[in-house]
Formats: structure tokens, C-alpha cells, sequence
């Protein structure tokens, strides 16, 4: 093609250049390109190892931060599950008290039946206690006023003593006096 450069073939890598096969440092274009080929695989073996090391240490890292990601978790799992198994010993212990509540509490209906009964008993027993209060009540007003009769009647009869006991003393001294005028007069 017209204006094209073409290689020049006779440059040898190193700076050698080609004559027609004279020399031993002379090769063949094929050859020349042969080890080109087998530098550049050599170099893309070479930059692939190094390629391969490289993702293998970072498989390798990988790895590791996934490893300590899934013992954390592992251990973050077990913590929430020995939390989880204290809250339920604890709520299991709490059932177990109210079941032993529920068997040594006595049920509604029973409860009602019992206060019901206390209540008509208690209504019978106020209603006994009301009547034997009219009736020591009653008792009492009798005894009162037959205390009080008696003492009236004792209050009249300590007056008649008293007055019978003057109406003595003053005879005596009226006696006395006649007896006293007469011894007198003789």
C-alpha cells in the first residue's frame, strides 16, 4: 500500500541487522517473531502469576474477614439464644408459680357460692343480734324501773325512819323534860 511504512525487517532486536542467513547472529523473521511471542507469553505468564497471586491473597483475605464475620455471628447467635433460653426459664418458672397459685387458689364460682353464704349468714346473725338487743334492752328498761320503784320506795321508808327516830328523840326529851319538871317541883 501506498504511503504505508513497513517493518524493517532487517533490524535485529538487539540492533543487529540482517543479512541473507550470513551470520550467527542472523535469524529468520520467523524465528525473530517466535521469541517475540515466547517473551510476550513468558511476560503475560509472569504478570498472570502475579495476577493469580494476587487474587489468591485476596481470596485468601476474603476468606479470612468472612471466616471472623461468620465466629462473630456464631457467637452473636449463641449469646441471643442463651439470652433467649434465660427469658424462657424465666417466663416457664413464672407459669409453673402461677399454676401452683391457680391449684391452691380457690376458683370464682366457689369464692361467690362462700360469699354469698357469709352474707345471708351474717344477715341472719345481725337480724339475731337486733332481737336480742330489743329484748336485753326491754330488761334493762324493766330492771330500771323496778330499781327505780324500790329506791323510791326505800327513800320513803329511810324518811319514815328518819322522821319516826325524831319524832322518838323529841318524846324522849319531852319525857325528859316532864320527868326533869316534876323531880323539879318536888
Amino acid at each position: 500500500m501506498a504511503g504505508e511504512r513497513t517493518p524493517d525487517t532487517n533490524i535485529h532486536p538487539a540492533g543487529a541487522k540482517f543479512v541473507n542467513g550470513s551470520s550467527d547472529d542472523d535469524i529468520s523473521l520467523r524465528e525473530h517473531l517466535q521469541r517475540q511471542l515466547d517473551a510476550t507469553h513468558r511476560e503475560f505468564d509472569r504478570l498472570l502469576g502475579d495476577q493469580a497471586g494476587l487474587f489468591d491473597r485476596v481470596i485468601i483475605d476474603l476468606r479470612t474477614l468472612l471466616d471472623e464475620r461468620y465466629l462473630t455471628q456464631v457467637k452473636a447467635i449463641e449469646k441471643a439464644e442463651m439470652a433467649t433460653e434465660k427469658r424462657f426459664e424465666g417466663v416457664n418458672e413464672f407459669r409453673d408459680q402461677l399454676r401452683d397459685q391457680a391449684l391452691t387458689f380457690m376458683p370464682r364460682s366457689e369464692a361467690e357460692v362462700r360469699i354469698i353464704a357469709l352474707t345471708e349468714r351474717s344477715d341472719v346473725n345481725a337480724n339475731q343480734i337486733i332481737a336480742t338487743a330489743a329484748i336485753q334492752s326491754e330488761r334493762i328498761n324493766k330492771l330500771e324501773l323496778s330499781i327505780n320503784t324500790r329506791l323510791a320506795a326505800s327513800d320513803g321508808k329511810g324518811a319514815g325512819l328518819n322522821a319516826a327516830w325524831g319524832y322518838l328523840v323529841a318524846a324522849i326529851g319531852v319525857v325528859g323534860g316532864l320527868v326533869g319538871l316534876i323531880i323539879g317541883l318536888r
